[in-house]
């Protein structure tokens, strides 16, 4: 593919002289791990445990492909108006589109963000708590995962509303899902454990989670998650792979956004999530390519084989550089 990443070298200039319109610098941050190195593979082995769960240790959390290449070619092509672009990784990987932009990336390693008794990690949930200590990170922030991408041109106006607040998008799945905190499922039981708290601390009500697809989020929220719930972040973050103990922080600094006033619901970009694996990937493909959604999310599923992963490159490629 590295014919097709150098293609990204026409893109920039245009990115550049792009009008912007947004009123505040806005940064865009992603966390990922090359699962095939080498010298992460041998480490994480050594860290496993009987005692977790098989979804935190499934290989498919772990499988490398291009995701993380489409991603950023994603936020270059459809938001030239972001600033900075951060990679949060902790192995010294580098993804194969560093070299033909690299004055636009800047690679942040745990040990910057994260305390050195939590290393290394091997727990996305637990770097998270601590995403807005990223030196120089601008006070709000897009933040995507590496299988999470933008599907066409987005402005300022698709992520702020006119006072300035922040527009957060919620799952359509039903509530009672993401209330099972006895869930064998680390994300489900997280997110369960995350819902508990803030019943706690502002009250009952019949929330959703927050869409697991780019978002924008605030140093701010962060800041106020972590001082309302100290216990959960510190046990998450000395938690080496993920577990059913841990929270999800974007989603607590999320509703503490929304609850400050800082953030509002807005449900009005539309998304897709597909999991590599199941039997509705192909199709689904078929309809991100004839909807062409705002944000979509191509998600590695349990049974995700290596004939998905090629199906899913072989897709991302037509998508952004074959024009419709």
């Amino acid at each position: 593919l590295a014919h097709l990443f150098a293609r990204i070298q026409y893109m920039l200039p245009h990115a550049r002289s792009f009008p912007s319109t947004n009123r505040e610098p806005i940064d865009v941050v992603w966390t990922w791990v090359d699962g095939s190195d080498a010298h992460f593979r041998k480490l994480k082995d050594g860290y496993r445990s009987g005692s977790l769960s098989h979804n935190a240790l499934t290989e498919a959390r772990w499988a490398a492909g291009f995701e993380i290449e489409f991603s950023i070619i994603s936020v270059l092509k459809f938001c030239p108006w972001v600033r900075n672009l951060y990679v949060v990784t902790g192995f010294g990987e580098r993804p194969r589109i560093t070299d033909i932009i690299r004055d636009r990336l800047t690679f942040i390693d745990h040990s910057q963000i994260l305390p050195v008794e939590a290393l290394p990690t091997f727990n996305s949930s637990g770097i998270e708590c601590f995403l807005d200590r990223i030196p120089g990170l601008s006070d709000r922030f897009l933040y995507l995962n590496d299988d999470m991408f933008i599907g066409r041109s987005l402005s300022y106006s698709h992520f702020f509303d006119h006072y300035g607040r922040i527009k957060m998008r919620e799952e359509f799945s039903a509530v009672d899902v993401w209330k099972d905190i006895a869930s064998p499922h680390a994300y489900v039981a997280s997110m369960a454990r995350s819902e508990q708290l803030l019943d706690e601390s502002f009250g009952y009500t019949n929330r959703r989670a927050t869409h697991h697809q780019a978002r924008m989020l605030s140093k701010v929220g962060f800041e106020e998650a972590r001082l309302r719930f100290p216990e959960s972040f510190n046990q998450t973050i000395a938690t080496r792979f993920r577990s059913v103990e841990n929270i999800i922080p974007p989603h607590l600094a999320l509703y503490c956004d929304l609850y400050g006033g800082r953030a509002v619901i807005d449900n009005a970009l539309r998304s897709f999530v597909y999991y590599l694996g199941h039997e509705a990937f192909t199709s689904g493909l078929e309809r991100i390519k004839n909807v062409r959604p705002h944000l979509f999310c191509l998600n590695d599923g349990e049974e995700t084989s290596l004939s998905d992963k090629v199906k899913s490159t072989e897709f991302l490629r037509n998508y952004y550089f074959t024009s419709r």
